[in-house]
């Protein structure tokens, strides 16, 4: 899953008291946490300045933040000239990601990243540049502009150039993509995590599976009994979550009565240890008719084959039955209940800022397990630099248990990542607080300090 970046702030305080504040700014990255929605593509994340190879590791990805599949047939993506055309047919499933990459045969493609969409030799400009989305006919749908780019390929006001290996990549807050229209408010410089439509957590494209039951007599006939939803080409029916949020699968069953639709009595599923009625959606004829349902999935329910039930029973008592599985699949997710962490205290002193367990209190940091997966942490973060003086990533402490930056769920941040094993197990409320303090060392210089913390989290 997606890796989490944090933008760490200051601001300058009365130069009397050498006080100063320090300002982390945690960008969260979760499945997103939202209601129905049509389908609306962004651009979500962007390598124009790779510190490989420039011509074998750029690369543009998209998101349908939709309930509905998008329809990106013909789509362009523009620079001062065409740098990709999307192919007809080629659609992108609700939650899913698109990505497109310049591949020319140098095998400098990083193993550990998902095989692009779609390969065309693309060419980013490293400065003053940038990526323009637009659909069939023309429109514009989404761009990215970083540094001084033309007016048609930014929103807003452009983003900053990031340095080189690092992508500029939508912000989010609690698992939902920012979308301001102003680049310079809706991305960040991160490290490049490109997503497809290959990888866990997006869905792909769906199909039916339908299971027929022929029974003799004047007993009901099941003709097929289904799941909408599909999340996989695999065999069989495979559901991913919804993180933070409850995934509404959609059954249907087609029933038939040679005496007459009439004397279908009752049609029901059991499953999760409840039965739920169907209701007849649409008459096919005399003798037939579509029934369907709403079965309710929470984020935290657990991953495995879940088995339904489906019984219709006729007037006289008569039933007929057939049993349909599906696999809920796992999904690693968690959101932070701030966007921002701030650290005052004067030189020579160490600076607190202390978590806790009310996901409604952003002044003290929680962090909330929203997928169905017990998660463990893995962080780093950067030096913090005022542009003439700099305190190491190393005076950083963390904690995820009050304040006890001395126990064995703490530790010391450094620049590269390192794995605490917290096992935060899936629930409707898995909360657990995330503490920071800064050890300032003595005589450090009055000013703004700013960084980046790293904050991924990994399945246990």
């Amino acid at each position: 899953m997606p890796s989490i970046n944090s933008r760490i702030r200051g601001e300058k305080m009365d130069y009397r008291l050498r006080y100063f504040m320090i300002v982390l700014a945690s960008v969260l990255l979760t499945a997103a946490i939202a209601g129905s929605v049509l389908a609306e593509v962004l651009i979500t994340e962007v390598l124009y300045d790779p510190a490989t190879s420039e011509s074998d590791t750029e690369f543009v990805e998209l998101y349908n933040t939709g309930d509905t599949a998008a329809d990106i047939s013909g789509w362009k993506l523009n620079t001062t000239s065409v740098q990709a055309a999307i192919p007809d047919g080629t659609e992108i499933a609700p939650g899913s990601y698109y990505l497109i990459a310049d591949i020319d045969g140098s095998a400098s493609w990083p193993a550990d990243w998902p095989a692009p969409d779609l390969a065309d030799e693309i060419t980013l400009t490293n400065t003053d540049s940038g990526i323009r989305l637009q659909d069939a006919q023309g429109n514009l749908i989404d761009a990215l502009g970083w540094g001084n780019p033309a007016e048609s390929l930014y929103l807003g006001t452009s983003a900053s150039h990031v340095p080189e290996g690092e992508s500029l990549a939508r912000k989010q807050q609690s698992s939902v993509f920012i979308q301001t229209r102003n680049n310079s408010n809706d991305f960040l410089a991160a490290l490049p995590t490109p997503k497809s439509s290959r990888a866990s957590d997006p869905l792909e494209p769906r199909q039916e599976l339908t299971i027929s039951a022929s029974v003799s007599g004047n007993k009901p006939s099941l003709e097929s009994f289904t799941i909408i939803q599909d999340d996989k080409t695999d065999d069989g029916i495979q559901i991913l979550p919804l993180a933070g949020k409850t995934r509404n699968l959609t059954i249907q069953a087609a029933v038939s009565d040679q005496d007459g639709i009439e004397d279908i009595a009752s049609v029901k599923i059991s499953a999760k240890g409840a039965t739920i009625p169907l209701g007849e959606k649409t008459s096919l004829n005399t003798t037939s008719s579509l029934y369907e349902a709403t079965l309710s999935m929470a984020f935290y329910d657990a991953p495995g084959i879940y088995n339904l039930t489906l019984a219709a029973t006729d007037s006289s008592g008569e039933t007929a039955s057939t049993t349909l599985s599906f696999e809920y699949l796992s999904i690693v997710a968690f959101g932070v209940d701030t966007s921002e962490i701030t650290l005052s205290g004067l030189s020579g002193q160490s600076a607190d800022a202390i978590g806790d367990l009310d996901f409604l209190t952003p002044q003290n940091p929680t962090i909330k397990n929203l997928g169905n997966t017990p998660l463990d942490f893995r962080l780093s973060a950067s030096d913090l630099d005022s542009g003439s003086a700099v305190i190491p990533a190393g005076n950083l402490q963390y904690t995820f248990l009050d304040s006890d930056f001395t126990g064995s769920l703490s530790g010391t941040l450094s620049n590269s990542p390192q794995l605490e094993n917290l096992d935060l197990l899936p629930g409707h409320q898995s909360l657990r607080e995330f503490s920071l303090r800064l050890s300032i060392p003595l005589g450090t210089g009055a000013g703004s300090y700013q960084g980046t913390l790293y904050l991924s989290g990994v399945a246990s």
